[in-house]
C-alpha cells in the first residue's frame, strides 16, 4: 500500500475542502491553498537546512510538523571562522569602552615617532577616529542622554577658564620645572607654524578637539575606568558610582595623560569626577568636556596660543 507523505497528506487535506457557499468561505478555502503553495515553495528553498516551514526534519527523513513554529525558526549560527565585530564586541564589552581611546594613544605614539605632513595627518586623525567611535561605540551612544543641559555647559566654560588662568595669571607659570621636566614633557605644539596657514589644518583640529576626544575620553576615564576599579565585573557597577580610590586614581591618571599642564589637569579631573557623581550621566560629561575643548580652541584660535593644542 502506498504509504503517503506528510506533504501529500496535507495536500489532500487542501484539497477535500467542501466546495464553499458563501464569499467567505471561498476565501477562507483558497487561503488554505495558496499557504500550502507559500509553505511548499519554502520547504524546497530550505531543503538543505533541517528546519522547514513544516517542522523539524529529524535524521530519519520523518517530519514532525510544527507549523506553530514556523514563525520563530532559529536563525543559522556563523561559521566558527567568520569574524565579526558584533561577535568581538559582545565577547568583549569593555572594547566599546576602551577602544577608542586605545587607537587615539595609539595615533599619538605613531604621529610623534612619524612625520605625515599636513593636511593628510589631520584627515587621518579624524577618520580613523570616526570610524573606531562609529564602530566600537554606537551602541553605548545611543543609549546616552542629557539631562542638564545648563548646568553641563556652564561648567564646561568654567573648567576652561580654569585651565589657562595659571598662564594668565602668572607670567611664566608654564615654564616652571614643575611642569616641563623629563617625566611630564615639554610644551611643543602638535602643528608646525608653516601648516597653521591652512584652514582645514585648524577645521579638523577644532573639529577632533571639540568633537571627537571628549566621546573617547569620557568613555574611558568616567564610563569605564572607575567602574573596573570598584568591581572587575565593571557591568554591575552603575555609571557615576565612586569608591575614593576610583575618584582619586581616575583624576590622578587623567592629570599624567595632560603632560606639562598636570595641575589644571588634574583639578578638571576632579570636577569631571564630581559632576560624574552628581548627575550619573554621561552624556553629561561628554558636553562638560566638548564645551571645555570647544572654549579652549576658540580661545588658542584668537590668541594664537598653539601650545595648548599638544
Amino acid at each position: 500500500m502506498h504509504s503517503h507523505t506528510p506533504v501529500e497528506k496535507l495536500w489532500n487535506a487542501t484539497l477535500s475542502v467542501p466546495q464553499p457557499v458563501s464569499i467567505q468561505h471561498t476565501v477562507s478555502a483558497r487561503k488554505k491553498r495558496v499557504l500550502f503553495v507559500a509553505y511548499l515553495v519554502r520547504v524546497l528553498q530550505d531543503g538543505s537546512s533541517r528546519w522547514c516551514v513544516l517542522g523539524r526534519r529529524c535524521p530519519d527523513n520523518s517530519v514532525t510538523c510544527r507549523l506553530s513554529r514556523s514563525a520563530n525558526l532559529p536563525k543559522p549560527s556563523p561559521a566558527p571562522n567568520t569574524f565579526s565585530v558584533q561577535l568581538l564586541l559582545k565577547q568583549y564589552p569593555s572594547l566599546q569602552w576602551i577602544a577608542p581611546f586605545g587607537v587615539f594613544m595609539l595615533l599619538l605614539m605613531v604621529t610623534q615617532t612619524f612625520t605625515i605632513p599636513q593636511p593628510w595627518v589631520s584627515l587621518g586623525w579624524v577618520g580613523i577616529l570616526i570610524v573606531i567611535i562609529g564602530t566600537c561605540s554606537a551602541g553605548v551612544l545611543r543609549t546616552l542622554r542629557i539631562e542638564h543641559w545648563v548646568g553641563s555647559v556652564l561648567l564646561g566654560v568654567a573648567v576652561c577658564a580654569l585651565w589657562v588662568a595659571p598662564d594668565m595669571l602668572v607670567p611664566g607659570w608654564r615654564g616652571h620645572w614643575l611642569f616641563q621636566n623629563s617625566l611630564t614633557g615639554t610644551l611643543k605644539n602638535s602643528i608646525a607654524p608653516a601648516e597653521l596657514a591652512d584652514p582645514l589644518v585648524l577645521v579638523l583640529r577644532f573639529s577632533r578637539a571639540a568633537l571627537l576626544v571628549p566621546i573617547l575620553e569620557e568613555l574611558f576615564w568616567r564610563g569605564w575606568l572607575p567602574r573596573w576599579i570598584v568591581n572587575n565585573d565593571w557591568e554591575k557597577v552603575p555609571l557615576g558610582t565612586y569608591t575614593r580610590a576610583a575618584f582619586l586614581i581616575t583624576a590622578v591618571l587623567f592629570a599624567m595623560e595632560h603632560g606639562p599642564y598636570w595641575e589644571v589637569g588634574l583639578l578638571c579631573g576632579l570636577i569631571y569626577n564630581w559632576w560624574m557623581q552628581k548627575t550619573r550621566s554621561l552624556g553629561d560629561l561628554i558636553l562638560v568636556h566638548a564645551v571645555t575643548n570647544a572654549a579652549l580652541s576658540t580661545f588658542v584660535l584668537v590668541t594664537k596660543r598653539w601650545e595648548y593644542w599638544m
